[in-house]
């Protein structure tokens, strides 16, 4: 098992970091040459960088994920595939990407993009980004992380 973080949009890294390292897995962070953060060469967690070309990260992270690891990622389209691939996925903010839920978030992603596409983009104006991430979205994303550690790891029924 490892943990495969889509780096770009993650902002928990240090506790993602001191999760996976207390319970020994393996970590990887996949991100674009835009994003690099000095300080990250040290060789914990692992780094995969790829071009800042649209998708790299995203394709970079499919490839190397295998059924039982999990991944943090906000791509809906990337968590599609990888739940198909029996990995286990959880947003930035704690939740948890499965079977169950996927089409309804697919189906949010599209109205959205739909709303953008005929609404503030169509006159000129940006769209607001997302809500800023607080303390208790990071508080669910760990509890999350550590409730799917314990359970891949048949500690937690």
């Amino acid at each position: 098992m490892k943990i495969i973080v889509d780096a770009d949009s993650q902002p928990a890294k240090d506790r993602v970091i001191e999760t996976a390292k207390r319970h020994k897995i393996k970590l990887v962070f996949v991100h674009s040459t835009a994003h690099f953060s000095p300080g990250e060469e040290e060789g914990y967690p692992e780094v995969v960088m790829v071009d800042n070309e649209k998708q790299a990260a995203d394709i970079a992270v499919m490839n190397m994920a295998r059924p039982g690891d999990i991944t943090l990622t906000n791509d809906t389209g990337l968590a599609t595939v990888l739940t198909g691939k029996g990995v286990f996925v959880l947003a930035p903010a704690g939740s948890v990407i499965d079977e169950k839920n996927i089409d309804a978030r697919l189906a949010e992603a599209h109205r959205v993009k739909k709303a953008l596409r005929s609404g503030p983009m169509r006159r000129g104006k940006k769209p607001r980004g997302p809500s800023k991430y607080t303390k208790q979205d990071g508080e669910r994303l760990i509890n999350a992380l550590e409730e799917i550690i314990l359970k891949a790891n048949g500690e937690n029924n």
